[in-house]
């Protein structure tokens, strides 16, 4: 999958999609970001980040080797971890799973959000509907129901967005 996931992504729905979304967020060069599922590196692709303020995770090797082919400067950034092995006493202004990361965590491992987060944080986490589920991932994501994760997020809500169920405490234009 590693080797092929960007050009999965190259078309202009997925384009439009990710300026969209980064738009959204508003992610700011100062702003400190935990990426959960950082993949081949969406994020750095799309916002100009100080990488000391940014810690990606990725489970997969081959993905952050791709991810560090396009940034190498992200070296001391990335860790090859799941979401469910990730510890650190590192509060963030930012804790994003974006485009279905998150859908592999069980609920009791996403519960652990409010953790990273710095007081004002924000958490925007792009889970697969109930009902979706990418061909190329089928056997690898969990169960999502998403009145779940409202139990302990602080200040959740869920946005219907396209083939995505948003958990997030961003406020938007949906609302």
């Amino acid at each position: 999958v590693a080797d092929d996931y960007d050009k999965l992504y190259e078309d202009d729905v997925y384009i439009e999609e990710n300026e969209y979304i980064f738009n959204l967020l508003n992610i700011q060069e100062e702003n400190t970001v935990l990426d959960i599922g950082c993949g081949t590196g969406l994020t750095a692709d799309n916002v100009k980040l100080d990488r000391d303020n940014y810690v990606g995770i990725d489970p997969s090797k081959k993905m952050i080797d791709l991810f560090l082919n396009k940034h190498s400067t992200y070296y001391n950034s990335l860790i090859k971890t799941g979401f469910e092995n990730f510890y650190s006493g590192r509060k963030f202004d930012y804790v994003i799973s974006l485009f279905g990361g998150c859908s592999y965590c069980d609920v009791d491992v996403v519960k652990r959000i409010p953790y990273f987060l710095k007081k004002e944080g924000i958490y925007f986490l792009m889970m697969y509907k109930e009902n979706y589920k990418p061909k190329i991932y089928e056997s690898h994501i969990k169960e999502f129901h998403p009145k779940t994760y409202t139990i302990d997020l602080p200040d959740c809500r869920v946005i219907d967005y396209k083939t995505y169920n948003i958990i997030t405490n961003l406020k938007t234009e949906y609302e």
